[in-house]
């Protein structure tokens, strides 16, 4: 079974907002610097991964920055 071609990233960061639950923080990084995870896990291992070490307030603090910061795409 063929995948449909994964489109070209873009030289900027930008928010997925066809993919969101949020704010398309981490669609964005998906799409842009991981195109092939899926997105889903993505999800959950930066929740897991904050959660474990404990750096819950500095993930929250750079996903809000980035919500802020990065232009919709």
């Amino acid at each position: 079974m063929q995948r449909a071609p994964l489109p070209s990233p873009t030289s900027e960061f930008r928010r997925d907002e066809s993919h969101k639950l949020l704010a398309g923080v981490v669609a964005g990084l998906q799409r842009h610097y991981l195109p092939h995870t899926d997105l889903t896990l993505l999800r959950v291992a930066v929740l897991a991964l904050s959660l474990l070490t404990g750096a819950v307030p500095f993930v929250a603090l750079g996903y809000v920055l980035l919500w802020v910061l990065a232009p919709a795409g």
